[in-house]
């Protein structure tokens, strides 16, 4: 489950700067959106998403916040409300322009609706703001998969992966690129780099069986 960071660092960071002279009705109505912020993130990190939404749309409703919006729109992102995620993705973004993790989850969404353009607007965003993570390559990569481009896609891949070479996830999207235009012998190595990483991969040694088999190897 993701996290922006602890309850308990939250609570602590928000305290810090409620100002000493605030008045009782201020210091209440923090003290109800740290409550329904901890019960909301509780209730994510629980599988309780209904319970989720309703307790973060009291603390939103109390005062907005980017963290609020993300772990909202993680609760509708698993219950497949993909149009309230992409609407609370979209919120903390406002609140927050260069918050990474908004675009990359954004991206996300829009990658399970099919909606494969935008979510390379999102990944290329990404990478904009935070170059060195390897995550916006590969996401965009995947998008570019998904779209059948494989060339720009495994362009994406080598990105990524020159970044964090023990990153499997796009080396199997490399390999796969590579299966997908018949070139097996350059998917072969990738997959068993994937199978060497990550030995619980749940489909490279049948993609390396096969790349094998239509190698001829």
């Amino acid at each position: 489950m993701k996290k922006l960071f602890g309850v308990l660092a939250f609570i602590l960071l928000l305290l810090a700067y409620v100002p000493q002279t605030a008045n009782a009705q201020t210091a209440n109505a923090l003290t109800d959106f740290e409550m329904y912020m901890s019960a909301g993130l509780d209730s994510l990190d629980n599988g309780k998403y209904d319970d989720a939404i309703r307790f973060l749309t009291e603390a939103i409703r109390i005062q907005p916040s980017r963290a609020a919006y993300m772990w909202r729109g993680e609760a509708y992102q698993n219950k497949r409300d993909f149009d309230a995620a992409i609407a609370d993705y979209t919120r903390a973004i406002r609140l927050d322009p260069n918050h990474v993790f908004a675009y990359r989850d954004r991206a996300e969404v829009f990658r399970f609706r099919g909606d494969f353009d935008s979510a390379i607007t999102d990944y290329t965003t990404m990478i904009r703001i935070a170059p060195n993570d390897a995550r916006g390559y590969d996401g965009r990569g995947q998008s570019y998969l998904d779209k059948n481009e494989f060339d720009r896609a495994i362009a994406d891949f080598n990105e990524a992966i020159k970044i964090n070479p023990n990153f499997d996830n796009p080396i199997w999207g490399r390999g796969v690129a590579y299966f997908a235009k018949g070139e097996f012998s350059r998917a072969i190595p990738d997959f068993e780099t994937v199978i060497r990483l990550n030995p619980n991969h749940p489909q490279a040694r049948e993609f390396l069986n096969l790349a094998r088999q239509r190698a001829g190897r």
